[in-house]
């Protein structure tokens, strides 16, 4: 009997084991189970990633090779793999210290226009894969790359965009979703709205910039960012996990303002600028040149570009001790390039040449005798030639397995069109022909002499229209106009100037004047003995200006003449 009594405890204590065991099933390892059959995903995207990869390679190469297509496909073509934003964004996780724990990888998959954002998460015994499901969209303002968030997955479970919403509003603060962001060093930003990532279209260039690391690529972007903004630049995405930015050069290559006269301007062509950047390339590879030195490698350009006259003194004393002989050029100093006009020539100058004071003191002064000066397009255009805005040049070059490449963008002419319209209007066009590594392409200034014609000594031409090729480009009027007004203006020669917030370009003709009225004054002293004061003939209200020429094909000239000649 005691031993059946001692027995019913034990029975009672089974269940009651059983029970809590249930229990911690249903409650505890169920739930955590659950948890890793649906969520646990120990799978990494099998991707190559140099351990010695860095911004600057990858945005180096992507830089430079998008210039491989000019000459033959005619287009300029900056290609970006989904390896290369693999690369990019595990660089960028680096600058994000202590702000997303447990995260070992992100990367990006580019499948058609959708755009999937991977984040590989170690938690120790728990692995899970975050996807975040885009699509890419241009935004209404044409300006930025809209990435929409369509779905967000964990683990095998897809569907969860609600929920990542809820979780983000309760947990995670937008400010908090912006510092990661910033974080990356790149423009992306969160819009709330649209639940969105948003990355302007220039941004992709300035980031590109910076990944280069180098000041040499100046006017490439200059030049890119503002065929975006002038929708110039079309983005495709590739069915292999490529995204392209194209500009298509043919549309850029001609208009019917260009005129390549040989008589009015230094003409240089494509294949004479390939010629020397072949040329440096041979003394590259060759050693006799640094390709890591940036500040050598524009000098030997600039100095195979426009011969040893073109060079400043600290230009000279860095390329001294260069042999240049392995490209057949014994002399140094000999060396002459595209043979540009010494750089301390002066507008000035040019127009004292063409006063002749005894024409103009002369009583029997026959009327075609009243030119007090002329100012053709070939004076300009070797004024402008000696000013370095010819050669001026963004060089792109990297080290690859085939050898050194060197490609460029360069300006290869620059010069002026002055003739009088149908319309009796006075034009000078400004024609900048820009040399993308071998192709050619024109962007044109439409300029018109303003209303108030010639006043305070001075012509002012406006500008009505800028053509890049065949397309409007008015965003590179900033760009350009302030490339050429820093060159010009800094000449210490205020005879051609430019305004680059009026978009304007002025010839003063105040220096000659003065030149012209002294030189009479010391011809009629000499003719007569007596001194006279002939300022009065050689004020405003005695001068009259014309433009001659009625075609670009013509040497345009600006005259400017005595309505009254001198009398003493």
């Amino acid at each position: 009997m005691q031993v059946a009594v001692s027995k019913v405890p034990a029975k009672k204590k089974s269940k009651v084991g059983w029970i809590l065991l249930v229990i911690f099933l249903v409650l505890v390892v169920g739930p955590i189970a659950l948890v890793y059959i649906l969520f646990y995903d120990g799978a990494t995207k099998n991707i190559n990633i140099n351990n010695e990869t860095d911004i600057k390679e990858i945005g180096n190469r992507l830089v430079v090779d998008s210039l491989d297509y000019a000459p033959v496909e005619k287009m300029i073509d900056v290609k970006i793999t989904d390896n290369d934003v693999d690369n990019l964004l595990r660089l960028a996780m680096k600058s994000i210290p202590n702000n997303v724990p447990f995260v070992k990888k992100a990367y990006v998959v580019v499948s058609d226009n959708r755009y999937l954002f991977y984040v590989d998460v170690d938690a120790g015994i728990f692995k899970t894969r975050a996807k975040v499901t885009t699509t890419m969209e241009i935004s209404p303002d044409n300006e930025k790359f809209v990435f929409k968030i369509k779905d967000v997955s964990l683990g095998r479970v897809d569907g969860l965009l609600s929920v990542g919403k809820s979780f983000i509003k309760k947990y995670v603060t937008y400010e908090k979703i912006d510092q990661i962001l910033a974080g990356t060093q790149t423009d992306l930003s969160f819009d709330r709205e649209q639940y969105a990532i948003v990355y302007p279209k220039t941004s992709l260039l300035t980031d590109l910039g910076r990944l280069a690391g180098s000041e040499s690529m100046g006017l490439y972007f200059d030049v890119l960012q503002t065929m975006v903004r002038d929708n110039m630049m079309e983005f495709k995405f590739r069915d292999n996990n490529v995204i392209e930015g194209v500009v298509d050069l043919e549309h850029l290559s001609t208009n019917d303002l260009v005129t390549d006269d040989p008589g009015t301007q230094i003409r240089i062509r494509p294949e004479q600028v390939q010629e020397k950047r072949d040329m440096l390339v041979s003394l590259i590879e060759h050693g006799d040149i640094d390709p890591t030195n940036d500040d050598l490698l524009f000098d030997a350009f600039d100095y195979l570009f426009g011969g040893w006259k073109s060079l400043n003194e600290s230009q000279k004393n860095n390329l001294n001790p260069i042999d240049f002989s392995y490209v057949d050029i014994d002399d140094k100093e000999a060396y002459e390039g595209f043979g540009l006009y010494d750089a301390e020539a002066k507008l000035i100058d040019k127009m004292k040449d063409t006063v002749d004071a005894q024409k103009l003191i002369n009583k029997t002064l026959d009327p075609r005798y009243k030119e007090l000066c002329t100012l053709d397009e070939g004076m300009i255009n070797e004024y402008i030639s000696s000013k370095n805005i010819v050669g001026y040049t963004s060089l792109l070059h990297r080290d690859t397995p085939e050898g050194y490449k060197v490609n460029y963008i360069t300006i290869e002419n620059f010069y002026m069109n002055i003739y009088k319209n149908s319309l009796n209007n006075n034009i000078a066009e400004l024609v900048c022909k820009i040399d993308v590594n071998g192709y050619p392409t024109s962007l044109t200034f439409d300029t018109q002499m303003s209303n108030g014609g010639f006043t305070d000594n001075k012509l002012v031409f406006e500008v009505k229209d800028i053509k890049f090729g065949l397309s409007d480009a008015n965003n590179l009027k900033e760009e350009f106009f302030g490339i050429i007004s820093e060159v010009l203006n800094n000449q210490g020669d205020d005879s051609l100037t430019m305004n680059a917030e009026n978009y304007t370009i002025s010839v003063d003709f105040t220096n000659i004047m003065n030149y012209a009225c002294e030189e009479a004054e010391n011809a009629v002293e000499t003719y007569t003995g007596t001194h006279y004061d002939l300022e009065t003939y050689f004020a405003m209200s005695n001068l009259t200006f014309e433009i001659i020429g009625t075609s670009r094909e013509d040497n345009g000239k600006m005259k400017l003449s005595l309505i009254e000649p001198v009398n003493y």
